[in-house]
């Protein structure tokens, strides 16, 4: 990209990459996965910065819950309950809208070292919404990778599934 002729400003390309609202607010078990996302949010800027010369923006869309089959194979009232968590609009995010910030993104070349999060307000609460074992009431979501695919993984004495009555 480097090597890219430049435009009249200068600049020669753009890296989108994509974190997680779980860089911000990572769910019980899922330590691994939020520290990730939370290491592509922390370059960015940094990133962004060592680039400017070369005439490369870096940017981080950080997305929500979104209708990709991560969500949607799920069954429909784990899809429903996750998506009516979504402040405005209640829905869970189409990938279309995703494409489009990509887009709007690159054709705008003053935005430069930015995370912008995708994801309708929402503002993931630890899960159950209190911490203590996932026995909880389900008031607030939580991402994919803390959910429980069977009625006997839910049975375990170490599941942290806060959606226990949704489990198969």
């Amino acid at each position: 990209m480097g090597r890219n002729a430049p435009d009249p400003e200068g600049q020669r390309g753009v890296i989108v990459n994509t974190a997680s609202v779980a860089a911000f607010e990572g769910q019980v078990g899922q330590a691994a996965y939020s520290a990730s996302k939370g290491g592509v949010v922390g370059m960015t800027l940094p990133i962004a910065r060592d680039l400017a010369p070369l005439g490369i923006r870096v940017v981080t869309i950080a997305p929500g819950l979104f209708g990709t089959p991560l969500l949607t194979t799920l069954p429909e009232k784990v899809c429903n309950f996750l998506a009516s968590q979504v402040p405005f609009p209640r829905r869970l995010g189409h990938p279309a809208e995703f494409a489009h910030l990509v887009q709007s993104v690159v054709e705008n070349p003053f935005i430069n070292g930015e995370v912008i999060r995708l994801d309708g307000a929402i503002r993931l609460q630890p899960e159950g919404g209190g911490g203590g074992g996932g026995r909880e009431t389900h008031s607030a979501p939580v991402l994919p990778g803390s959910l429980c695919c069977t009625r006997e993984e839910a049975q375990r004495p170490l599941c942290n599934c806060p959606l226990t009555a949704f489990c198969a």
